[in-house]
């Protein structure tokens, strides 16, 4: 604290550790904090229900006073993901432990714990993805213990590939799938049925029609887990070196409740959305909360616009097998092959890697093409 207040303000603050990956106790005038009535506003804006005065804002964990700036400049935005509505869903699906009871997922028993054969049998866990990529890890058959996992090497899964799962659905599908939530909103889809599930009447003018099938509209509230999905850690660490982890999850995944996801209305916000919380700037506001859980509650905050060159890159990271061929077909356009590297010098980044970019199919590389992230 001395060596703070002694500090002339010159060279730069550092981060939470050093390089040695110790905690970073050294003094700088700008770790002293400075907060007031402007600043207390914007806490209030981004921490805080609409209409919280100032003075009762919650503090956000700093360690620097440069950084309140960008905290002005995200309440500054005005659209935030609350904005969407019911446009979006929030859940976290099963709860490990009361779900084992009433029979809605079953654990794997040691040494039987298979390979997910479809998305339907795969419940997420938390080590099975991190950021940006959906196969970090799986389990080992035997997994008792939180290290009980395998990193996996992307570039040589197969395309249809599916880690362990240590949980699976219940036997009774149709049980099941009653059970999974559905979403706050409703769509129309088009159904073929016989004519004689249609009506019990005979009527003379639609005797032609008996013998043929016919097309009906009908609205219903879809299962989440029909939606490809924004999928993140909820439980959170500060002190890791990324705090918001999240993926796109494929239609079938389910996943248990140390895990959040979001169903979103539209692909192309959806994409947006994920992408977004990619970035080190959201990573820094979940990260300057201090909470341990990250619920919608937070994420509801954040800034939320749509963006195509983001959508690009979400889908580039997070369609890596043919589970996401739907969602690569749906957020694809032509523009996309135009795009360019930040860094085009970099002999690392292929200069061609845009332009290849299949139209209609999965990107099938490891995070990029010969392994280059993207």
């Amino acid at each position: 604290m001395d060596a703070c207040y002694a500090h002339d303000g010159s060279g730069v603050v550092g981060g939470y550790k050093n390089e040695l990956g110790k905690w970073n106790t050294a003094g700088h005038a700008d770790r002293i904090v400075r907060v007031g009535d402007d600043q207390l506003t914007v806490f209030a804006k981004l921490y805080d229900e609409p209409g919280t005065p100032p003075r009762r804002a919650r503090l956000p964990a700093l360690h620097a006073g440069h950084l309140s700036s960008v905290l002005a400049k995200l309440a500054a935005y005005p659209r935030r993901l609350a904005d969407l509505g019911d446009d979006y869903f929030s859940t976290e699906m099963w709860h490990e432990t009361m779900q084992q009871h009433d029979g809605t997922i079953v654990r794997n028993a040691d040494r039987s714990a298979p390979f997910a054969a479809t998305p339907e049998d795969w419940v997420l866990s938390g080590p099975h993805f991190f950021l940006a990529n959906p196969f970090n890890k799986t389990p080992r058959a035997i997994c008792s213990a939180n290290g009980h996992y395998d990193p996996l090497d992307l570039e040589t899964l197969p395309d249809d590939y599916l880690p362990r799962s240590n949980y699976r659905p219940m036997q009774d599908r149709a049980e099941y799938a009653r059970r999974t939530p559905r979403v706050s909103w409703s769509e129309a889809e088009t159904l073929t049925l016989p004519w004689d599930q249609l009506t019990a009447e005979e009527q003379a003018e639609h005797a032609s029609q008996k013998d043929q099938p016919v097309s009906v509209q009908r609205w219903r509230q879809k299962r989440v887990t029909e939606y490809f999905r924004y999928v993140q850690r909820r439980r959170i660490s500060t002190s890791m070196e990324r705090t918001l982890i999240s993926i796109v999850a494929p239609p079938g995944a389910a996943h248990i409740h140390p895990v959040l996801s979001l169903a979103f209305k539209t692909a192309h916000v959806l994409t947006s959305f994920t992408g977004l919380t990619h970035s080190t700037i959201y990573d820094f506001f979940v990260k300057s909360t201090g909470l341990g859980d990250v619920y919608d509650s937070t994420l509801s905050r954040l800034p939320y616009f749509v963006s195509q060159p983001v959508s690009l890159r979400t889908a580039i990271l997070n369609c890596l097998t043919t589970h996401y061929s739907p969602l690569w077909a749906e957020v694809f356009t032509p523009a996309f092959t135009t795009q360019r590297w930040s860094q085009p010098d970099n002999p690392r980044l292929p200069p061609d890697f845009f332009a290849r970019l299949p139209p209609e199919e999965i990107l099938r590389q490891g995070g990029g093409v010969g392994g280059v992230e993207a």
